[in-house]
């Protein structure tokens, strides 16, 4: 396994397979290297540095799998990867990752990835078929059938589908209140160690989100996916949401929330009478953060937490063996 820089997913592969080659040996170049030798019109040096390193990496190997380069700060990554691609005599499997939220129709698939075989195509990158990452469990067999002899005809094999799992997707909500620098003032401590599969914000009355909450629930069991765990947001004058979805999150029948966060919370003090209506709701176990920072910017900033499999994500690489 080559990258430009370290990364989890190397960890998790060497721990995995039992590699045991030093970290050092299984990269190109630290990403700020790559960033600086970019910035400077350094690129030759820079393919000339991963290049020196790969071939001394690969004489001991039967085979070795490269990770393709994302980093910020290189615009065009189908375009440098497949300069690196040809540099390094590989040949590219695309993996085409779907939106989670909707689905493209199998004709935006298709333009999609002939598209991008023929930026690859450009840099002299041959590429040897394509994976289509991130599809609802239930369409696989669909989407295959529909896909494989169309793409087959353009000379870009479908490899196959892989599933798109909300709990494997799922990022911590430890992680989500480490980075927004939110305070929790609701629920267990231990309840924030668990995982949210997304992002939603409550702006309407409390009775259109839970309608909301419940016909999303409905679509992702119609995908295969039981896991609906979301994170919700919404200002701190809200009292109305705090304490409608804690009593929904408390009831048998309602909806299971990874959490709440309280927007703009410099801003104003929940009333005497709410945080006594909260406290009652303690056991729950809906934990409720507090985070000055708007609704916005604390959308932004959760969203960018990386749900992958961590070397510590023990819970959802067992989930991944079964």
């Amino acid at each position: 396994m080559v990258h430009l820089c370290p990364s989890t997913l190397q960890c998790r592969m060497q721990r995995q397979f039992g590699i045991k080659d030093p970290a050092e040996a299984m990269y190109g170049v630290l990403e700020n290297e790559a960033q600086d030798l970019v910035l400077k019109g350094r690129s030759d040096e820079l393919i000339e540095k991963i290049y020196n390193k790969y071939t001394a990496y690969r004489k001991s190997k039967d085979m070795v799998v490269i990770e393709g380069a994302t980093v910020e700060g290189i615009g065009r990554h189908v375009e440098w990867n497949g300069r690196l691609a040809a540099e390094l005599d590989a040949s590219v499997l695309m993996v085409m990752d779907l939106n989670r939220d909707r689905i493209p129709s199998e004709h935006e698939i298709l333009n999609r990835a002939l598209i991008h075989k023929a930026a690859l195509n450009a840099e002299r990158a041959d590429v040897m078929g394509m994976v289509l990452n991130k599809l609802p469990l239930k369409l696989i067999p669909d989407m295959e059938s529909a896909l494989k002899h169309r793409l087959k005809e353009e000379g870009l094999p479908l490899f196959g589908c892989l599933p798109f799992d909300r709990f494997i997707g799922s990022a911590r909500l430890n992680e989500i209140q480490s980075i927004l620098g939110a305070r929790q003032v609701h629920g267990p401590a231990a309840s924030i160690d668990s995982d949210a599969t997304g992002i939603m914000i409550c702006s309407q009355n409390i009775g259109q989100f839970l309608e909301k909450l419940e016909a999303l629930r409905k679509i992702r069991r119609v995908e295969g996916q039981t896991f609906f765990r979301p994170l919700v947001l919404t200002s701190k004058d809200r009292t109305d949401v705090l304490l409608g979805l804690s009593a929904a999150h408390a009831a048998a029948a309602g909806p299971s929330l990874a959490g709440l966060v309280l927007c703009d919370a410099h801003m104003c003090e929940t009333p005497p009478a709410a945080a006594a209506v909260m406290r009652h709701y303690e056991a729950a176990g809906l934990p409720v953060l507090e985070v000055p920072l708007g609704v916005f910017e604390s959308a932004r900033r959760a969203t960018s937490v990386n749900p992958g499999i961590l070397p510590s994500s023990s819970a959802k690489a067992r989930h991944a063996a079964e």
